[in-house]
């Protein structure tokens, strides 16, 4: 299956390196979109491939975000047997060196409980 989803934001405030803005912030519009894949695999496994990007149509050079923000993840959900199921994500952006690994496990243990537990792990320059 194929999905886009866009949406359009005014006015969203980011912060500046500029010291003479009043507040520190600056308002920007913008455009994000994603564009997902998604696969049913054998054995109740799911793959999602995703392109994201945000596009600052009024770009203040001054904000600490590019004027082109793009990235990608793979997340993968299946299912080790009937009351237990895991899910890992990957997400990288392509214009920094920012990553994510974000693996996680459920039990669900009666019907309508479960426990999750899980981890973000980050990586990339400070």
């Amino acid at each position: 299956m194929f999905k886009g989803e866009t949406v359009y934001s005014i006015g969203c405030q980011f912060n500046v390196t500029n010291i003479n803005q009043p507040n520190g912030l600056v308002r920007q519009n913008n455009i994000d979109y994603t564009l997902r894949f998604d696969f049913s695999l054998p054995a109740d496994t799911r793959l999602n491939l995703q392109f994201f990007q945000r596009v600052a149509t009024n770009h203040d050079p001054d904000t600490l975000a590019d004027k082109y923000g793009s990235g990608v993840s793979v997340r993968i959900d299946g299912k080790l047997d009937n009351k237990v199921g895991a899910r890992a994500l990957v997400a990288r952006s392509l214009n920094r060196s920012d990553r994510l690994f974000r693996p996680k496990v459920t039990w669900v243990f009666e019907k309508n409980w479960r426990l999750e537990v899980g981890v973000d792990i980050f990586s990339g320059r400070r």
